[in-house]
């Protein structure tokens, strides 16, 4: 083969590489901009349910009745309690009482150690069934008063052409709060999601459903500082002392996060019952202390062990005057371009004497010691008593604030492919720069 020809062969191999590895690289990150995020699981997707079919009947009981003629049964026939009971009530009403022995002790109860049988699926259970009401404050919280409407979420929603990512896409804004956002340049949208599954005290105090759950979306994010959130404020007594309860995730995509934490969530109470989120200094709010987690684009599995945990915070408020707005808050410190859902449910603001305080003292977030021991007077816990300020105070961030590198754009554990790409480029590119410069010499 011809020098030349050799040449031109391998450079037309160095170029298909290069090829290879743009085409290769641009897409997987359309793969990764076009997917749907993963929403966080919740109650309803760690319920373990026994789907087991119901046991077959014995021979002689297939046409619905049970054999009562002579004794062929024992308790190892039957799966479930409920079966070995109805044998027993059929032969009782042929007058062959106990033929089988069903019922060891003559309480009229047949096979006692047998199990129950399941509730089917597509049940709904009631209240005091529902394993939440095994929680005594989820028990009291359903009994009390929730000063906030539409804490649960679950009521209709009105549109906010202001959000959404790209038009003619609408953000939807829970009836009964309003909403804000900081002028940041980035996307933005707040709505209703569906699959968070979390169950709320309020869809049993109001007998709604427990669908939907309320997200905060920020992306593309090019400045700090970016805000979105939603309020309510509300009729209190001065000087009562209130529970603030919710739960919820922060889930971000790969390379969002900082070392200093770049997406919180905030509550503020407003004690002037104020509707304007920029009155107050923004650091006097209070950052939950929930933390990042990783939010999913693909589900491995129906056991997938990646899906973001739920997580609660419990304070507790003293208004100084009688009216009083709850502020929610999305923040994101630094600029950056990928994904985080804030997702927020169960919020509720209850007078702290409706609730079991000795069973929430260990929950409260943020409080003093004195402060706990106020919440516990008068439960048989702590009798001395102690003021509690109107407004927690916010979360010490320990260590130096730290801007993430490049703003976050680029994160050297999660783009690790798109990174080796580009350095093959830049490599491949300077060798062909030299053998082109060598050539040109030659000649």
């Amino acid at each position: 083969m011809p020098l030349n020809d050799s040449k031109k062969s391998g450079q037309l191999a160095a170029l298909m590489i290069v090829a290879f590895l743009v085409l290769g690289g641009a897409s997987w990150l359309g793969d990764t901009a076009r997917s749907t995020p993963v929403q966080a699981a919740g109650i309803v997707d760690n319920t373990n349910v026994d789907i087991r079919q119901p046991a077959a009947r014995p021979p002689q009981q297939e046409e619905g009745a049970c054999y009562c003629s002579s004794d062929i049964y024992n308790c190892n026939n039957f799966q479930y309690q409920q079966e070995a009971q109805a044998c027993y009530d059929d032969c009782q009403a042929v007058n062959r009482g106990d033929i089988h022995e069903l019922d060891s002790n003559s309480n009229g109860l047949a096979c006692e150690e047998l199990p129950l049988e399941p509730t089917p699926i597509g049940s709904q259970a009631t209240p005091y069934s529902d394993p939440a009401f095994s929680d005594p404050v989820f028990r009291s919280l359903a009994n009390a008063d929730n000063l906030l409407t539409n804490g649960n979420f679950e009521a209709e929603f009105y549109g906010a052409p202001e959000l959404g990512f790209e038009p003619p896409e609408t953000g939807w804004i829970p009836n009964s709060w309003g909403w804000f956002k900081s002028q940041a340049y980035g996307k933005y949208n707040i709505y209703g999601t569906e699959g968070f599954g979390l169950v709320c005290p309020d869809d049993y105090r109001l007998f709604t459903d427990s669908a939907l759950a309320l997200s905060f979306h920020i992306q593309s994010s090019d400045q700090p500082d970016a805000r979105l959130g939603v309020y309510q404020t509300v009729s209190v007594t001065p000087g009562q002392q209130y529970l603030f309860a919710m739960q919820g995730a922060i889930q971000s995509q790969p390379g969002a996060g900082s070392p200093d934490i770049n997406n919180r969530l905030e509550v503020f109470f407003d004690q002037n019952g104020s509707s304007d989120w920029q009155a107050t200094p923004l650091e006097k709010w209070t950052s939950l202390p929930w933390r990042e987690q990783e939010l999913e684009f693909e589900i491995s599995g129906e056991d997938d062990p990646d899906l973001a945990k739920i997580e609660s915070y419990y304070t507790i408020v003293k208004p100084n005057s009688n009216r009083m707005t709850v502020f929610l808050d999305a923040w994101r410190r630094w600029p950056n371009w990928r994904t985080t859902i804030f997702t927020v449910d169960c919020v509720s603001l209850t007078p702290l004497s409706q609730v079991d305080v000795a069973a929430l003292a260990p929950r409260l977030t943020q409080l003093s010691t004195t402060a706990v021991d106020a919440a516990l007077k008068g439960s048989g816990g702590v009798a001395a008593p102690a003021s509690i300020s109107g407004q927690p105070a916010a979360a010490p961030v320990t260590g130096a604030v730290i801007a993430p590198a490049a703003g976050g754009i680029v994160d050297t554990k999660s783009n690790w492919l798109l990174i080796t790409a580009v350095s093959v480029v830049v490599i491949l590119g300077l060798v062909g720069a030299g053998v082109w410069n060598a050539r040109r010499q030659k000649e």
